[in-house]
Formats: C-alpha cells, sequence, structure tokens
C-alpha cells in the first residue's frame, strides 16, 4: 500500500489556523487587507494589553524586503513582530507573551529565530 503524501499547508491555510488558534487562546485577531503602509504584516492581534504583529508566510514562502524591512521598523519601535510559517511557531510566541516573558521570534530547526533566517 503506497504511503500517503502529505501536501504542505498554503500561506491562507496556514494564515486561517493561526487566527483560529490566536482567537481560541483570548486574542482580538485583525487580517489587515489595505494599509497607508506597504509590506506591515497580514495580522495584528491583542490581548490584555500586549499588540503583536504577524506576518505569515507559508514553509516555503519568501519574505520580500519591505516587508522585512517593516518588521524591523515595527521591532525598532518596541512592537513585537514575527514571521510565522507554522501554527508551531504561533504556539511558541502565544505561550512567551502569556507567561510574561519578553517577546522573542520562535527558534526554528537548525537553531533559526523566525527573524533571523527568513526565505527572501
Amino acid at each position: 500500500m503506497p504511503k500517503s503524501i502529505t501536501k504542505p499547508l498554503t500561506e491562507a491555510q496556514t494564515q486561517a489556523k493561526i487566527i483560529k488558534r490566536m482567537t481560541d487562546d483570548g486574542w482580538f485577531v485583525v487580517k489587515l487587507i489595505q494599509t497607508n503602509k506597504n509590506g506591515i504584516p497580514d495580522l495584528v492581534a491583542h490581548k490584555e494589553g500586549k499588540t503583536l504583529y504577524v506576518e505569515v508566510k507559508a514553509l516555503n514562502g519568501r519574505v520580500s524586503p519591505l516587508q522585512a524591512h517593516r518588521i524591523e521598523e515595527l521591532t525598532k519601535a518596541g512592537i513585537p513582530s514575527f514571521i510565522v510559517r507554522t501554527e508551531t511557531e504561533i504556539h511558541d510566541i502565544i505561550a512567551n507573551c502569556e507567561g510574561g516573558e519578553q517577546l522573542s521570534p520562535p527558534r526554528r530547526e537548525g537553531g533559526q529565530q523566525g527573524m533571523e533566517g527568513p526565505i527572501f
């Protein structure tokens, strides 16, 4: 019997899972469709006085230079901002945030952090 091959989730599927996960955990999540700033991350989430931005990418998705620049701008302004490719990564971010710890990008396989190893 042939093994079933699981296709990677699309960016839209990953985003839907992340929105559901965060909403289920009590976050107020807004999907940003059109803003006055091109390259702004896909999602902004609020919970208990905390705000974070999330750029969702498929596993093989590429972050544009403008998106990377916007995330850097937000981070320098003190607003936690992340590139997330899996539901597991958002789980780690939520756990850090709800634990009262300083938010930092989750570690990926190979030791890379979410913001330090995006595929451009």
